[in-house]
């Protein structure tokens, strides 16, 4: 998607994985259906509308399953969701800064994804922390997300020719592209973008032309002196990208398809944080994270100059500071999600946050 790239530390144990970490500037309850009376009951279609709509957790959200059922066999379950939001609206005084609402007032949707290398539905909603598990044999991968109600808008796979290692040939590879995304209100405060190998590759193949510091469409402000080995590249880096999903990719326009039928605001620049793992036998593993910082400061910090390091002062300092702090931390549950390693257990990366001063 055009993002610019970093790397971090290593894990211990990981098999000499190519390791990059970069920084470069909701709650889903599960679904339990009850056993239909009489044998009567949803539709898979409507069962799966309803699961977006729980999961979204929102009066729109459920508002959304009663115009498309009426009838539907969990309109009351529906109703009495409406009806304990209006009993609590204006209940909670904590600024919306402070806890931003996951959602609300978007349209929930469920769709097929078109990629045979995830299970999840596009417009699915997940609680983090929570991994998902994506790739086969050998090249099993956890994608994991942090804290918060995360909801995957795209997935996508794409035939991608590489350099073969040890020979002059090249090798076509598919990569699957999934992205998750994170709202304070209705508008997109966070995404989440995974590239990942799902098989193995026969023979191994070179990943080089995926990993590295810089990127398209991005302009570095910060980075350290990189560091190579033959299976092992890391640096570290700061950018701003004015235009993030601006790439033609088939999974940038499936989020902007999936952004358009939710109803989200989408605006100005991001800051993005990058990390990339890769191994001849394993595989690659690309993670981005843009993050939208008007959604906290306002119109204040959105052009290249607010955010350059002679005028990185004040909150937007201590946004950058905070969002590499964080980029670190989460580092080392992405290496154990390459590795496979992760425990789903309910445990797992906090998300970034930043609450702007008064």
């Amino acid at each position: 998607m055009g993002l610019a790239r970093a790397l971090g530390s290593h894990t211990p144990g990981m098999k000499k994985p190519h390791l990059t970490i970069a920084l470069l500037l909701a709650s889903a309850s599960a679904l339990s259906v009850a056993e239909p009376l009489g044998g009567v009951g949803p539709d898979s279609t409507e069962q799966l509308f309803w699961q977006s709509a729980e999961r979204l957790g929102t009066a729109d959200a459920y508002k959304a399953y009663l115009s498309r059922y009426p009838s539907g066999f969990f309109m009351p379950l529906a109703n009495a969701a409406l009806g304990k939001a209006a009993e609590t609206k204006g209940t909670d005084s904590r600024p919306t800064a402070a806890l931003p609402v996951q959602g609300a007032g978007l349209n929930a949707f469920s769709s097929e994804a078109s990629s045979g290398a995830v299970s999840f539905r596009v417009g699915e909603s997940f609680d983090g922390p929570k991994a998902i598990n994506v790739g086969g044999l050998g090249v099993r991968k956890k994608l994991v997300l942090p804290t918060g109600r995360w909801v995957a808008l795209a997935a996508q796979d794409e035939a991608i020719e590489l350099p073969a290692v040890l020979s002059h040939s090249s090798y076509r590879v598919t990569v699957t592209t999934a992205s998750f995304v994170r709202f304070a209100g209705g508008r997109l405060v966070s995404l989440m973008t995974f590239k990942f190998s799902s098989r193995k590759t026969n023979p191994a193949v070179s990943w080089s032309s995926l990993d590295g510091c810089a990127g398209a469409g991005t302009v570095p402000l910060q980075s350290s002196r990189p560091t190579k080995g033959g299976w092992r590249d890391e640096c570290a880096a700061l950018a701003f990208e004015s235009s993030p999903l601006a790439d033609k990719s088939p999974a940038t326009a499936e989020l902007q398809r999936s952004l358009a039928r939710l109803g989200a605001a989408v605006s100005g620049s991001a800051l993005v944080s990058t990390w990339s793992y890769s191994e001849k036998q394993r595989g690659y593993l690309g993670i981005a994270r843009h993050d939208w910082p008007g959604a906290a400061l306002g119109d204040e910090g959105q052009t290249i100059r607010d955010w350059s390091p002679e005028n990185q002062t004040g909150e937007r300092q201590v946004f950058a500071s905070r969002l590499w702090s964080w980029s670190k931390d989460y580092g080392r549950f992405a290496s154990e999600g390459y590795m496979n390693d992760f425990e789903d257990n309910g445990k797992g990366p906090t998300d970034f946050a930043f609450v702007a001063s008064k």
